[in-house]
């Protein structure tokens, strides 16, 4: 039941950090159910530690979409609280490079994994004015994004990024690539 659930959590929170690494083990195994998989990052979030931070970017690997977009949430928010537990920028820059390649790709993931390299406000701004029909703000968020991204990265997001900002309005010129 949803109440037993609710307590559990709460318990399994308490105990995190005592048992982080037996949770990131489960987190990290395919064998293990993708719901179980899927609530894991959150209780890890609370554990602010450079082991927790290392599993949580490990598990973006993780063929699920949902347990991938619940730890890149999970990391934003250890980062949040601790800047010093931020992976490096190549590592999360390839992350993102490797969710441009999925199907269907979620612009929204990609840009919060981006914000774990880059400043995550400027990424919320530049994803939302991507869906703008003011073309003033379209354009500052594309050059935004073409002075902060490493050009592979930014040639394989132009696409999703014009298709993303295409459904919101019409863009007569899209970015320099």
């Amino acid at each position: 039941s949803e109440r037993h659930a609710r307590a559990a959590r709460r318990a399994l929170r308490l105990l995190a950090p005592r048992v982080a690494g037996q949770l990131l083990d489960a987190l990290c195994d395919p064998e293990q159910s993708e719901r179980v998989r899927r609530r894991l990052p959150d209780l890890l979030a609370a554990v602010r530690t450079r082991p927790v931070a290392a599993g949580l970017f490990a598990a973006l690997s993780s063929s699920s979409p949902r347990v991938r977009a619940r730890c890149t949430r999970a990391l934003q928010e250890l980062v949040d609280h601790d800047p010093c537990l931020a992976p490096g920028h190549a590592e999360v820059f390839e992350v993102a490079r490797r969710e441009l390649d999925e199907v269907p790709v979620s612009l929204p993931r990609v840009f919060l994994l981006l914000g774990l390299a880059l400043d995550p406000e400027p990424m919320k701004l530049a994803l939302a004015a991507l869906r703008s029909s003011d073309r003033n703000l379209r354009g500052t968020a594309f050059e935004y994004l073409e002075n902060v991204l490493p050009e592979r990265l930014r040639a394989g997001l132009w696409p999703h990024v014009r298709e993303y900002a295409a459904d919101a309005a019409p863009i007569a010129e899209g970015p320099r690539s």
